[in-house]
């Protein structure tokens, strides 16, 4: 069983949930006692997702196809507009 305090879980909150999704319980510790116990609900899995329907509902979106270069001169204007001409 692992332990963790309540400085390491403001501080290294990954290695919490690195504990959970291997299936461990963990106890959580606060001014040198025992508060309680972290345990996962299940087993953590990740759901794969499909490229291909991936792909249709990004089109169902109908976003504009953007170049790069598009992108870049939208952001430099948009940060001109924000910030000023100084900006370089």
């Amino acid at each position: 069983m692992q332990t963790i305090t309540m400085t390491e879980l403001r501080t290294k909150p990954t290695e919490l949930i690195r504990a959970l999704r291997d299936g461990m319980v963990v106890d959580l510790i606060h001014r040198s006692k025992i508060l309680g116990k972290v345990s996962p609900i299940e087993k953590f899995t990740f759901k794969k997702i499909d490229s291909f329907i991936l792909q249709k509902k990004m089109d169902r979106l109908n976003l504009p196809k953007l170049t790069i270069s598009e992108i870049d001169r939208k952001y430099k204007n948009a940060m001109v507009k924000k910030h000023g001409q100084g900006l370089s």
